[in-house]
């Protein structure tokens, strides 16, 4: 919501030239709403007269507005996973700081004036409507970051040989994720390499109406750290809803009559979309 402040003021003797170079035209630009514009000549104003009690109050008047046309607490976004937390707790701040300013420009013009009725108003609805709901998403999400403090990281496996569901869990720090390491399975306790990250690209030749053999794909997957291996296989099976920027886990079995792992993956899942496929 915007907001129109129902100040009048006296335009003190000394400040009325830079008020008739500077000030009407800021609050003509302003109330038409060119907020920008109006803020950069009520600074030229204030470098002048810092103290303008005119100046603070409508300055502050058009950069709420400014804030309010383009960030609106009920419109953030919320995070959907831990990952974004971070992130979408910087936003909060970086609002919360732009109101912070608005509200300091209109506490020095409460100093020169306390009778300002414009900077009580204004100062009043910013405290009660978006501080107050700013301040609310930020314990919200805080309570949040506290609680990741207490997770344990891990990554969803599907065993290759028997098929068995489970969470792999590494520790409670992310440091502790490992990317390409050997998993026993607790079911049916044979070994199998994992490698998991994120794919940076996806390449496929062969997938065509009109075309022979098995389709060969080559997958460069980034992990943790930002480290990358590429892939290069030929699956019977279709892996076109695979796709650049998903979060995936290839697993590899033992080649036969062999203790080392083959280079062909067995199968893929794709945490992204949550799916699983053989290759």
């Amino acid at each position: 919501m915007e907001m129109k402040t129902t100040a009048s003021f006296s335009i003190p003797d000394e400040e009325m030239e830079y008020y008739n170079k500077y000030g009407k035209e800021a609050v003509e630009k302003g109330n038409s709403g060119e907020y920008e514009v109006a803020i950069k000549l009520f600074d030229k104003m204030l470098k002048k007269f810092p103290n303008s009690e005119f100046a603070l109050v409508m300055k502050a008047n058009f950069y709420f507005n400014l804030i309010a046309s383009k960030e609106s607490a009920d419109l953030f976004p919320q995070p959907k996973n831990l990952k974004e937390v971070p992130k979408i707790r910087k936003f909060y701040v970086d609002y919360k700081n732009k109101l912070e300013k608005c509200i300091s420009m209109l506490d020095k013009a409460l100093e020169i004036n306390s009778k300002n009725q414009g900077a009580i108003e204004l100062k009043d609805y910013i405290m009660k409507n978006p501080m107050n709901e700013v301040l609310i998403l930020l314990e919200k999400i805080d309570g949040i970051s506290t609680q990741t403090k207490n997770i344990s990281y891990g990554c969803k496996l599907i065993c290759p040989y028997c098929r068995n569901e489970y969470t792999k869990m590494f520790g409670n720090k992310e440091s502790d994720t490992k990317d390409d390491f050997i998993e026993v399975c607790p079911n049916c306790s044979k070994e199998f390499r994992v490698l998991v990250g994120k794919i940076t690209l996806w390449r496929s030749r062969g997938t065509g109406v009109v075309s022979y053999g098995s389709p060969e794909y080559t997958i460069r997957i980034k992990n943790r750290i930002g480290n990358e291996q590429v892939l290069i296989f030929n699956s019977n099976y279709n892996l076109l809803h695979i796709k650049q920027g998903d979060e995936v886990c290839f697993t590899f079995k033992k080649k036969i009559l062999s203790s080392q792992f083959s280079e062909k993956p067995f199968a893929i899942l794709n945490a992204t979309t949550n799916t699983y496929s053989l290759i």
